[in-house]
């Protein structure tokens, strides 16, 4: 059996998951990728020596402008109000151009400092990679404050609204841990646009039949 564009598995996660609230794992991150390549979604990997990242490695209003997105360190490793301050882009082996909270504007990593990251208008969906242990946390909240989820571990994690009402989509995505286990963020998903599900499918159907006729030409 011939196997599948990658693209059109994407698409495919795009008609069989558009009712999701939460995503996670591999199947989660392939439906945000597909948002990203085809419907325009946003996306920071937090590469350094792109812009507008900035060259000290401290990040936090940079992307404000342009993409409506600010990260700050807002608590100290017992959950104490902090700040609010930058956030750390790593350089350390294994989590380079990953981001971490850290306990002064000058300081460097601190796996143990809570950080969050806020959009200026809320998202219908947002997901991110988290990097550290069994008791790292992740939670998405709505603009008054609502826990939309929570997922817990080494993972990506993602939440998308089911709904066009904005008070139900992402405002906050708030990165902590039991324990003191906050650890690493790489790959931020986010976006206001998802497919119709009957405009997905006539798209999964037509693609499908283009995709197999081309290869069993071959």
């Amino acid at each position: 059996m011939k196997a599948l564009p990658s693209t059109l598995i994407s698409l495919l996660l795009l008609g069989t998951g558009l009712q999701a609230a939460s995503v996670a794992g591999v199947s989660g991150r392939q439906l945000f990728e597909g948002y990203r390549d085809n419907f325009g979604g946003n996306f920071i990997d937090f590469t350094m020596g792109v812009a507008p990242m900035p060259a000290d490695r401290r990040l936090d209003n940079e992307f404000v402008t342009t993409l409506g997105v600010a990260f700050s360190t807002f608590q100290n490793p017992s959950f104490a109000p902090l700040g609010p301050h930058n956030v750390y882009v790593s350089s350390f082996s294994g989590r380079e151009n990953s981001i971490v909270g850290t306990p002064c504007v000058s300081c460097t990593d601190d796996g143990r400092y809570p950080y969050q990251i806020e959009f200026s208008d809320p998202q219908r969906y947002a997901g991110v990679q988290r990097m550290w242990n069994a008791d790292t946390r992740t939670r998405f909240y709505s603009t008054d404050g609502t826990l939309l989820f929570e997922g817990l571990g080494s993972d990506f994690y993602g939440y998308q609204a089911d709904s066009t009402d904005t008070s139900t989509w992402v405002r906050r995505i708030e990165i902590s841990g039991v324990n003191q286990q906050v650890g690493y963020t790489d790959d931020l998903f986010f976006g206001t646009i998802v497919p119709e599900p009957g405009v997905t499918g006539l798209a999964v159907v037509s693609l499908a039949a283009f995709a197999f006729r081309r290869r069993g030409s071959r």
